[in-house]
């Protein structure tokens, strides 16, 4: 049975797992942790012992909130994968024109390009002329995809976000997140930083309250719009 212990601390959810993971005198095996502002609640898959739970209160009384950093070394795998259908390493390079007509100050024109397989974009450039100078481009790949819902409340503050099993089996490092109530966007997580048993710890704090009673999706976007939105191309 899950025990729970609850602090007033803001914590690093990464540093807390590792420090808890690396004590020696704490034997029960870690669940989860769940933080919010100025509150963390640690889970542990059954009860720790009276020394335990003091080795523990000295963890949590020393513990820095400070992101933990990585210096393992990593490996780099030069291969391409797309919803598990592997390219070996090859890629292909398309042109794609785009033709926009003259037209009056602030009229839209759009165009769209699809492909009849699944793609991943490894590199982009846009061309320009003098006939564009001063014209604004948002560049937008492939639209927000709803992977499931969440299972426990939402506050201000939170970057471990509960989630359904439909959006850990989708989720990976890197991949961005977002809530919506099915027709606009409420909430703009960024990255997943980590992807744990019942929730994926992300990039940006919640702004505002969630509660999963009310209808709240988990949308997943492949890649989210390029960094020359609103890009003016200047004098």
């Amino acid at each position: 049975m899950v025990a729970t212990y609850s602090y007033e601390k803001d914590v690093d959810i990464h540093r807390l797992s590792q420090e808890i993971r690396d004590s020696a005198a704490i034997t029960i095996v870690l669940d989860s942790i769940y933080s919010a502002v100025g509150n963390v609640d640690i889970h542990f898959k059954a009860g720790l012992s009276e020394l335990e739970k003091l080795v523990l209160d000295k963890l949590m009384l020393e513990h820095a909130n400070i992101p933990l950093v990585d210096h393992s070394a990593s490996v780099v795998k030069i291969q391409e994968e797309e919803e598990n259908h592997k390219t070996g390493g090859h890629f292909q390079v398309t042109t794609l024109d785009i033709d926009v007509p003259e037209g009056e100050q602030g009229e839209v024109t759009k165009h769209s390009f699809s492909f009849p397989f699944p793609i991943a974009i490894l590199e982009g450039e846009l061309l320009i002329s003098e006939e564009i100078v001063g014209d604004c481009i948002n560049i937008c790949v492939a639209p927000g995809t709803v992977v499931g819902i969440l299972t426990r409340p939402v506050v201000p503050g939170n970057t471990a976000i509960y989630v359904s099993n439909t959006v850990l089996a989708n989720a990976w490092v890197g991949v961005y997140l977002q809530l919506t109530n099915g027709t606009s966007r409420l909430e703009d997580l960024g990255r997943v930083l980590e992807v744990h048993d019942d929730y994926v710890l992300m990039e940006n704090p919640a702004q505002q309250d969630h509660s999963p009673a009310d209808p709240i999706y988990v949308q997943e976007q492949t890649m989210r719009e390029l960094g020359v939105r609103g890009l003016d191309f200047g004098d």
